[in-house]
Parts: C-alpha cells; structure tokens; sequence
C-alpha cells in the first residue's frame, strides 16, 4: 500500500446554456510504480444530474427536490398542461397508475396496474419503450421505477418479483424473488433502494385476506442475488400468547394452546438508507385479520451489510388472538424520512420521521430510536383500515407535509376536517392546514411549491409550502393517489382509474 486516504478532484463541465445540466464524464489515469512492477488503472467517471430517480427523491425519502429553479410559487399559478399519457386514449395496458413517475436522461419511467413499465419521452410523453413485468393477470405494479447513476431500473410487481432492467432499452438483466405469491402471498408495493451495490425490497401482502409474513431482502445489485432477509415477525407464535415463539404445539402449553404460523409485519414501504449507505431505516404494518405481533407496526434501524438489527421502536403494544378479530392494523403504509429538525436552540438534530395509520406522527433519535417527539392527531382507533396517514409524507425547508385519508371506527378525522396539512419539524405541530378532502396521494415539493391529490375530485392541489395557501387547482383525467415528480420546471403526475396515466404541466 502506498498511500492512504487521498482525495483525487476531478472537475467536470457545468451547465449547459440552456442551463439544463447534462451527464458529464472525465478519464482519469492512475500509475502506481513500484520496485516490482508498475499499474496502470483507468477510471471513467460520470457525473449525473439529479432529477427526480427514486420514489422518495432521494435516500432520506424527502420527496421534495432541492435543485429546482424554474417553477416557483410565483409561477405555479400558470402551470399548464404539456401532454398526457393516458392508457384509455392509447390503448396501451399500463392500467391505474398509482406510483410516483421517475425522471433521468430525458426519460420519465412510470408503472402501472396493467403489469407494465413504460419509459416516455419527457419532451412529449411518447414511449420509447415497454416492459412486461407478466403481474398484470395479479394486481399488475405499484412499485415506482428506481433508476441508478450507472444505468438501472428497478422496479417490483404483485407477483414478489423485482425486475432489473436497461434503462436505456428495456432490456432484462436479471429478476429476484421475495416469496411465492399464491403460498406466502408475496407482494412487492414498495419501490427498491440501491445504495451501496445493494437493493433493498420489501415484502408485504397482496391484501390483508390472507397476511404474509413480512421481510426485508437485500440483492446484490449485478447479479440479483440475495444478499440477506430479514422476517419482521418470527415464524410461528402460540396461540394462546402471541408473545411466545415455538416450533411445536407442546411448547404452547397443551390444551387449547396451539403453535400457527406467524403473520404480519409487512413492509409496504420503501426504505430510507443513511449518507454512508451503511445503515438502513425501514417501517412495518399491521394486519386486520391476524394479531399484531413481534415487530409489526414498528421502525427498524438495521445494518446494510447483514441486515442485523440495531433497534426496534414498536408503537403499539403486542395482541393476543382473543383481542379480535378485527385487529386494530396500525402501522406505516410509507416508510422512514431522515431529516435534520429543528432542535429550538438555534440548530438541528437528526431525526427518523414516520407517519402511522394510528393517527400520529413519531420522530426518533437515529441512533438509539428514543422518541424525539410524537404528534398525535387523533388517539389510536380500534381499526384503522387505510388510516390517516396513508400517502407518503415530504419534507422540505423544516417542514413536514401530509395528505390525510380517514380512519374506519371511530371516524375521528371526519370529511370537514383539514385535510392537506404542513407540520413543523421541532416538534410536530401543525403550521398550517386547508382542506382539499380525503386523500390517499403521496405529496412532493419543490422550491416552496408543494401538491397533493384527493379521492374526492379529478384535481391536482397545488400549495404554497411556507403558508399553505392554494396557488393553483389543476383538472386531472383521474383520481391521484401517486406522487408528482418535479423536475426543470416541469410536474409529471399519476393518475387512476378504469385506465390511467401521467400529465405532464409546464411552468412559464
């Protein structure tokens, strides 16, 4: 070894003039001379613009861009449309889109109900190609396509399955499995994080009738290969205390006590992963027709190289099978955010953000997972269902954003309530909230703009970040439960139904 710890800058080419940056490349020659031999080593190295690559925008799940210039909250009053991609008027079997459209390199990749992932022109939505993932005749794809700086996309589908592709082309480089779809109902809803040559998925349940029991895989990112998984919940509990693992009736007690295999704790969500890449951050739910047991309805803080476990915070206390059936399905829908909040002393301090189903919102200390703070908007109901927080939650310029559905019973968040809130990162109280109706949308932001979708009209909300004030209403072909994608001024959004689509809106 002849040197340690040395840092090589290699400058590489700005802007453009038009001032959209571009990918940029640099070759750099490395000669080491010894008394032996001499090596020789070149290295290409790629600049990639950020757009908008991942489901969450980036690793900490914020989705709300930091690089955006051109749409402002004094333009995005004349927002307009600059084309559509809807599968009703193509004929293409793309189906409900209900994940939040992806962008790099003049592409925008979107999946759909159909089993389809489409890459579109970003200049006028024309596809320039398509890929079937054969999840169409099974609840198709909700997964958001993930793309990396070297070229991948990968996405999941409702039959367990990640598929790795060409992002240029299409073409397959490799598929992983998270578990069988018909035995342990096996299902893929969140999108996958590379960070680090891994790819980390999850797995939960096609629908709660019957659970799986939920995992966290790591692939290597070349070959598709497991790298490891990790089960949230253990593998068989005694029926008449679900706080007992076993192997075998005996174990349970005799009598009436039974040992059944365990369910729940699936991972709906996509994971958040640390500035190293070395430490990952993950969120659980619960399920309405089995108890809540072991780790479900619980944030993780795991170790990216094993999947060993640094801490568990379970919100809500284990149940028993004879508190139910229904059973109260807590639990996170979307995964972690990583943010540094205010610390009210003139500073910040890191904080892992999730938003439950229960109604609250929990921060935690990253390294220990102490609750930091908790906001509680209403008290845990008897049954969630969908929840409160169901869209994923974004978070830009100390603020926390959120788009509310409702709770089964009680119905605590009735449909008069606010709807569309922002929520203050020191300790989770609301900054502003206005009322646009029950929603099951993802939000996203950027440069002081932020937008929601609803369940109760054909609209896109398009807010001021800072206030909460309505910039502007924009008719949509569909309903939007997905989120928008923000990039050089231009906003691509899912919409669903029968048949759906993307809308592309340009800013002056």
């Amino acid at each position: 070894v002849c040197t340690s710890g040395q840092t090589l800058s290699v400058p590489l080419k700005g802007p453009n003039p038009k001032g959209v940056y571009r990918r940029a490349t640099k070759k750099v020659k490395l000669d080491a001379r010894t008394a032996a031999a001499r090596d020789i080593d070149v290295l290409k190295l790629f600049c990639i613009p950020h757009e908008w690559p991942m489901h969450g925008y980036n690793h900490a799940n914020h989705r709300a861009s930091t690089l955006e210039t051109r749409l402002t909250p004094a333009n995005a009053p004349a927002l307009s449309p600059k084309w559509t991609l809807d599968s009703n008027l193509t004929g293409l079997p793309l189906g409900s889109v209900t994940s939040t459209p992806t962008v790099a390199n003049g592409l925008v990749y979107t999946s759909g109900w159909g089993g389809w992932v489409y890459a579109l022109r970003a200049a006028n939505g024309k596809v320039k190609w398509g890929y079937d993932t054969g999840s169409g005749g099974q609840l198709g794809v909700q997964s958001s396509v993930t793309l990396t700086a070297d070229g991948r996309a990968l996405v999941g589908d409702s039959l367990g399955t990640v598929h790795c592709l060409d992002a240029k082309n299409g073409t397959l480089l490799w598929t992983a499995s998270v578990g069988d779809p018909v035995a342990d109902a096996a299902h893929i809803w969140a999108s996958p994080v590379v960070a680090n040559g891994r790819v980390f998925v999850g797995r939960a349940s096609h629908s709660d009738v019957p659970c799986t029991q939920g995992h966290l895989y790591a692939f290597d990112l070349d070959t598709g290969a497991e790298l490891w998984r990790l089960a949230t919940v253990p593998a068989k509990v005694c029926t008449t205390d679900t706080a007992i693992e076993c192997s075998s009736d005996a174990e349970c007690g005799g009598g009436p006590g039974t040992c059944v295999d365990g369910k729940g704790g699936g991972v709906t969500a996509s994971v958040a992963v640390d500035a190293t890449g070395e430490t990952v951050f993950m969120a659980t739910v619960g399920c309405y027709t089995f108890p809540s047991i072991g780790n479900s309805e619980s944030i993780f803080s795991l170790d990216a190289a094993t999947g060993a476990v640094n801490w568990v915070h379970r919100t809500q206390a284990i149940e028993q099978f004879s508190d139910g059936p229904p059973y109260h399905d807590y639990g996170f829908l979307n995964g972690p955010l990583l943010i540094d909040g205010d610390d009210g002393i003139g500073g910040t301090r890191p904080l892992v953000v999730a938003a439950s189903k229960d109604g609250s919102i929990y921060a935690l200390d990253p390294t220990t997972g102490a609750p930091v703070w908790v906001r509680a908007l209403i008290p845990a109901p008897d049954f969630a269902g969908f929840g409160l927080f169901n869209g994923a939650i974004g978070f830009a310029d100390h603020k926390l954003f959120a788009a509310l559905y409702q709770v089964i019973t009680p119905n605590s968040w009735p449909a008069g309530n606010d709807h569309f809130l922002g929520f203050d990162d020191l300790d989770g109280s609301t900054a502003w909230s206005t009322q646009i109706g029950a929603s099951w949308a993802s939000v996203g932001a950027a440069n002081g703009v932020v937008f929601a979708g609803t369940q109760q009209s054909l609209n896109l909300y398009v807010n001021d970040a800072a206030s909460g004030a309505s910039l502007n209403v924009l008719p949509m072909p569909g309903n939007v439960a997905g989120g928008p994608a923000v990039v050089h001024g231009r906003v691509y959004v899912p919409f669903w139904g029968a048949n759906g689509g993307i809308v592309a809106f340009d800013a002056p």
